[in-house]
């Protein structure tokens, strides 16, 4: 036991206790920053004690122990968050005087909380425990403002009682119902969730300070019934409601600027178009809706998100968006013919869309056509990818400021012009794009950082690719009608460099000049048959040419005394094989996988196979 005469104990007195697990502190004061220390502290017991820290570490806290303590009456905050350790509430009722208390995330904690006697307490966080039950006549608690009770993971049972009326912030979730929730005047946002048997009343329009409105998970029947929802809301959110099959009207929501719907069963939104606030949209995974009547009038609206509308087969024109700045549109299977609208929002004339920064329509498997999307003068971001059947897009060249265009898996995509102007892309990405012939020339891209073009088979050069100085990841693998590439010994900053199944490539010129080369695959290039001198590549760490059936010699690898070969048993290093065995058997390992291929030619000519240490 160690004992201190000084009547203030700072963390100078703790710094070296790292083992101390039980705590008692008797007519003594703690003061200083105890954050960093203790950090074993189970059991914490204070007596007569005139002030604590308000940062002690209480992590592995399992006994907090206020009896007795002068300090008590005056506690005005109790934070034990997180204090994952603790199994029970800690007897709170001496401290009269407390207006916050923060249980948040004591997972372990269980059974009831008494709060009947905190008559200045403001605020009440539950987030994360195992309390099932709030004690005392809550209703006298006139100051109470704030209960989060809410668990995203694992609900308890809570049972809670009549509330009081000053409340103005509640999120709960519960198993029972709330039984004065029409007495909440002042309520400002209410958020259910988990809340397995919850009936809103159908006069919850009569919450006139009512701001935030959030159901997550939890299973009704429906909304419809309700008179009406309260004409303040500025939020709703209807999350993973599967059973919700019809929304009522929100023709009433004028001051409504977020809607966020996902896992909707209704097919329709019944006066959207009177939302004329609203700014943020996102409806996710709702595969009955099937017409978003009155879109088009949504003028303030910024962000729209569209996903998994498997029954959505059109939409209003777009036009009058003139302040959206993020599109996105995702898996929506029906989706048919074209995006209406793009080409006026960009009109010079009405300067439509001009701040349009995001485009996304991924998956959107019959989109055929998207319109006006050249002339979207802020777009940054184009992501197209898996429009399988998308042929063409209009000329890109207006798109001054894109930095990234994905068009993965656009398989009847046959042309796309206008990339050649597009000095500020970064990315370009068209992995997949079976049906493409040209890209037109690159060499005026100066800031392209990545260039995928995998599986494009029917492209049969890349003009311009060797005039890139910023590219680091190029990325032509399966590009099989591509014969010959430019000198590539220009691309000082190229560190990934994929070129398998390239068939037809007889030759890479300037490989050895590409010192910040780190990895080179180029698998199956069965028409090359030499490479240039290795030994500047002082970077590299891995190195594929299996199935390069023509490769006869890698010359300069004697200078790499850190290459990595994948295939290598346990990765080893070359610079181990070299010191031990020299040069024949360091050209044998990296010729490892296509030595198979020279031998089972010679054995089809009647020759000897080749011996292991010959190159």
């Amino acid at each position: 036991m160690l004992r201190w005469k000084n009547e203030v104990l700072t963390e100078n007195e703790f710094k070296k206790l790292h083992w101390l697990r039980y705590l008692e502190v008797r007519k003594r004061s703690l003061t200083g920053d105890f954050s960093k220390i203790l950090p074993n502290l189970c059991m914490l017991r204070l007596y007569v004690c005139d002030s604590t820290p308000a940062n002690l570490n209480m992590k592995k806290l399992v006994v907090l122990d206020l009896e007795s303590c002068g300090l008590a009456q005056k506690l005005a905050v109790i934070n034990l968050r997180d204090c994952q350790e603790l199994t029970r509430a800690p007897d709170l009722s001496q401290c009269v005087s407390l207006e916050s208390i923060n249980i948040e995330g004591c997972s372990a904690m269980k059974g009831a909380l008494h709060i009947g006697n905190f008559k200045n307490l403001k605020t009440l966080k539950l987030v994360g425990t195992q309390i099932t039950e709030l004690t005392g006549d809550i209703r006298m608690l006139q100051k109470l403002e704030e209960i989060d009770a809410q668990d995203e993971v694992t609900p308890h049972s809570m049972k809670v009682g009549r509330l009081p009326t000053s409340l103005k912030r509640l999120s709960i979730s519960s198993r029972g119902e709330i039984p004065n929730l029409l007495e909440l005047k002042e309520l400002e946002s209410l958020s259910f969730s988990r809340c397995y048997h919850l009936q809103i009343p159908e006069d919850i329009g009569e919450l006139v300070n009512l701001k935030e409105l959030i159901v997550w998970r939890s299973p009704l029947d429906a909304l419809f019934p309700l008179k009406a929802l309260p004409s303040s809301l500025t939020t709703l959110a209807v999350v993973d409601c599967g059973k919700l099959w019809r929304l009522p009207s929100l023709a009433n929501l004028n001051k409504l600027t977020a809607l966020n719907l996902k896992q909707l069963g209704a097919w329709e939104i019944r006066g959207l178009g009177e939302l004329r606030a609203l700014k943020t949209m996102e409806i996710t995974d709702a595969p009955n809706l099937n017409k978003l009547d009155g879109l088009e009038t949504l003028f303030h609206l910024t962000h729209l998100k569209l996903e998994g509308c498997g029954s959505l087969a059109k939409l209003p024109s777009l036009a009058n968006l003139i302040k959206l700045q993020r599109l996105e549109i995702i898996n929506c299977g029906q989706l048919k013919d074209k995006v209406t609208g793009l080409e006026r929002l960009v009109s010079l004339e009405h300067l439509r869309l001009r701040k349009l920064e995001h485009l996304n329509v991924r998956r959107c498997t019959k989109l055929m056509e998207a319109t006006g999307i050249e002339g979207l003068e802020s777009l940054r971001l184009l992501d197209m990818s898996g429009c399988s059947s998308i042929t063409k897009l209009g000329d890109l060249s207006g798109l001054k400021n894109l930095v990234e265009l994905h068009m993965k898996k656009c398989t009847k995509l046959t042309r796309v012009t206008g990339i050649d102007r597009l000095e500020t892309l970064r990315a370009l990405k068209m992995s997949g794009c079976r049906s493409i012939k040209q890209l037109g020339d690159l060499s005026g891209l100066e800031n392209l950082h990545t260039l995928d073009i995998s599986g494009c088979i029917e492209l049969t050069e890349v003009k311009g690719i060797e005039r890139l100085p910023s590219l680091e990841y190029l990325w032509m693998s399966d590009c099989r009608s591509i014969k010959e590439l430019g000198n590539l010994s220009g691309l000082r900053k190229l560190r990934q460099f994929h070129i398998r199944g390239c068939t037809e490539l007889t030759e890479v010129k300037g490989l050895e000049r590409l010192q910040s080369l780190e990895y080179l695959w180029m698998s199956d290039c069965r028409s090359i048959k030499e490479l240039g001198d290795l030994s500047r590549m002082k970077k590299l760490r891995e190195f594929d040419i299996r199935g390069c059936t023509q490769l006869a010699q890698v010359k300069g690898l004697e200078e790499l005394k850190w290459l990595w070969d994948p295939r290598m048993d346990k990765r080893l290093k070359v610079k181990y094989l070299w010191e031990r065995y020299g040069e024949r058997q360091v050209n044998r390992v990296v010729r490892f996988a296509h030595e198979k291929h020279l031998r089972r030619r010679h054995s089809r000519n009647g020759a000897q196979p080749l011996s292991p240490g010959k190159t």
